[in-house]
């Protein structure tokens, strides 16, 4: 053997004692601890067997739930973008400055809605494609807001050629003053109602 072999054993003898050292002081250990090492494996072995008794006696049950599962999980999957939308925009907030006291701060305005439904030409219809839409939620650039996503639910706001929001006058006044006598006014919603 050459000299830089020895050298090398050399170098490492201290390092070499100190883990053969460690190796006695652990066998000791695992001597002194029998019992309580026996007691663990006693105990894991135990365990294995509770478990697999409980997962033999309830496999059909933990199948239906898997199975149960399944269009959750198929919705949750197909919707994902539109969750991690949420979460994202969560996570944003999360990491804002916290409040000064326990609250909650929001700037809200109450705006007129919609053209009202009408039965039967506003019935509910769910012909809405293309699934999830972020329209770069969760971060929008500053004084932006994000696109308008039209969709074919069986309405239009815009079909009776209204420039704004008309108010149900005839409701108006029977809530003001009570039933108005004689047939109903504008039956057909044409032009200004009452």
């Amino acid at each position: 053997m050459s000299p830089t072999v020895f050298n090398a054993y050399a170098d490492a003898a201290p390092n070499l004692v100190k883990t053969v050292d460690n190796a006695s002081t652990i066998s000791q250990t695992i001597v002194d601890e029998q019992r309580n090492l026996d007691a663990l494996l006693i105990s894991a072995i135990g365990l294995a067997d509770i478990g697999n008794d409980v997962l033999s006696t309830n496999r059909k049950p933990l199948t239906n739930v898997l199975h149960l599962l399944v269009p959750t999980t198929d919705l949750t999957n197909e919707y994902n973008k539109a969750l991690w939308c949420g979460f994202a925009g969560m996570a944003v907030i999360a990491h804002n400055q916290p409040l000064p006291e326990p609250s909650i701060w929001i700037t809200a305005s109450l705006t007129w809605g919609g053209e009202r439904y009408r039965y039967p030409t506003n019935l509910p219809k769910v012909a809405a494609t293309g699934g999830p839409q972020c329209n770069g939620l969760p971060r929008l650039p500053f004084n932006t807001n994000p696109k308008l996503l039209v969709t074919d639910i069986g309405a239009n706001p815009a079909q009776y050629g209204n420039q704004q929001l008309l108010i149900n006058s005839d409701l108006l006044k029977q809530l003001l003053y009570g039933p108005i006598a004689g047939p109903p006014r504008n039956p057909a919603q044409i032009g200004q109602p009452g």
